[in-house]
């Protein structure tokens, strides 16, 4: 194996691993030791030991994910407050605490950290600094309306049209945390596809907000 770039994205893939794992077990297990206690967002975050801004949109992008309805929508608005306090160097988000003692499902919470073990490792493995003038405090302003984007692209009801704004954001999240502006540029692909998907969607959303609300002008 070779060795990783990153220990601490090494070691942080592995604590979410050994989570995974764990929580697993005790879902299987339930039935002999009662209920599972119920996950919650900041429990994700606790376990990356890092509550960095770029921590937060990771995980704030892996819940736009998840099989939950109308979760996507609400974390479209949150990443939408994330851009707008990221672009104003604030160290943290306004709100985070109360947003995330949201409980997630048991079911879906190994899964969940499964990811973030990948993503983790993948970090350790293939991402470096580089290129880091792409993340000079000059370019957060620019890069806080592509998230806004995202967020819209998210927000909108489009049969899965979150996927593609959500790699996005996740290859975003990884390159602030990595400091690799290479995967920055490279998050702009998924996300202009996800654009591209919006804008062939764009008769079929006016069509369901008509339906929606027949007041709407035709």
């Amino acid at each position: 194996m070779s060795r990783p770039r990153c220990p601490q994205a090494w070691g942080m893939a592995r604590r979410m691993a050994r989570h995974a794992q764990h929580e697993q077990r005790r879902q299987q297990l339930a039935g002999h030791l009662g209920p599972a206690q119920a996950w919650r967002i900041e429990q994700l975050l606790a376990a990356h030991g890092d509550a960095s801004m770029a921590a937060v949109l990771l995980v704030l992008a892996l819940v736009t994910l998840l099989p939950v309805g109308g979760l996507g929508a609400l974390m479209s608005l949150v990443i939408a407050a994330w851009a707008l306090a990221w672009a104003r160097q604030r160290e943290t988000l306004p709100g985070l605490q109360r947003l995330a003692r949201m409980p997630l499902p048991a079911a879906i919470v190994p899964r969940s950290l499964r990811w973030l073990a990948r993503l983790h490792l993948l970090r350790a493995r293939w991402l470096r600094p580089r290129y880091q003038a792409l993340l000079a405090p000059v370019w957060r302003w620019p890069w806080a309306l592509w998230v806004w984007c995202m967020a819209l692209v998210i927000f909108l009801p489009i049969p899965f049209g979150n996927m593609l704004p959500a790699l996005s954001l996740l290859m975003l999240g990884l390159s602030l945390m990595a400091r690799d502006g290479l995967l920055l540029l490279a998050s702009l692909a998924p996300g202009g596809a996800g654009l591209v998907v919006l804008g062939l969607s764009a008769d079929w959303i006016s069509d369901s907000l008509r339906a929606a609300w027949p007041v709407l002008p035709t």
